[in-house]
């Protein structure tokens, strides 16, 4: 739970409301990117990841009050969960991505040798 932010104090509702909705646009951000990655759109993912880093920060230099928590504790699992898939697909792809990399090497290396043999003809 977080914790090390929270005061006694509660604040204005304007300022709740104001969490509400950061805690919203974190998570739409968050799914967006997570569509990204399954269609393996990477350069628009880490553009929106930059956004999010930004809110993520923003939020977080804020006072969080003990009432606020549980909503930020789901928000966070809910992110983690997201982010765990957006890693294991980006791990994924590059995984493939040094296969064709090993691929395309081994490509270069019969044509070459096919071209040396066409040569000492």
């Amino acid at each position: 739970m977080i914790t090390s932010h929270a005061v006694d104090s509660a604040l204005p509702e304007s300022s709740s409301t104001e969490y509400e909705q950061k805690l919203s646009e974190i998570l739409t951000i968050s799914q967006t990117m997570l569509d990204h990655a399954r269609r393996g759109e990477w350069p628009e993912l880490t553009q929106i990841e930059d956004r999010r880093r930004t809110l993520l920060e923003d939020f977080f230099s804020r006072t969080i009050t003990p009432d606020m928590a549980s909503s930020i504790e789901e928000v966070i699992r809910q992110v983690m969960t997201m982010d765990k898939e957006v890693i294991s697909l980006g791990e994924d792809m590059q995984k493939q991505m040094a296969s064709d990399l090993r691929d395309i090497g081994k490509g270069k290396v019969a044509s070459k040798a096919y071209t040396d043999t066409e040569k000492g003809r």
